[in-house]
């Protein structure tokens, strides 16, 4: 149970692609991303640490997905 209330998913505007992207890729769509839209720098901020260490550099993007999904 979230103590934050998601926002509608229709109000994010200008994140439309980015939660269609999240969603395709991860086949759902996680809560957090729609709590983070009462606070619009925390997801910006958010979205910019993600696009940071997502990318398969050292360690696959699939082993950092499992990692990602086990810690939260």
């Amino acid at each position: 149970m979230s103590r934050v209330d998601p926002v509608a998913r229709s109000s994010l505007g200008t994140y439309e692609a980015l939660i269609d992207q999240v969603e395709s890729s991860m086949g759902y769509l996680p809560n957090d991303l729609l709590a983070l839209g009462h606070w619009p720098e925390l997801r910006e901020a958010w979205n910019q640490m993600i696009q940071l260490v997502f990318p398969a550099r050292e360690v696959s993007g699939e082993l950092k997905q499992l990692v990602f999904t086990v810690a939260s």
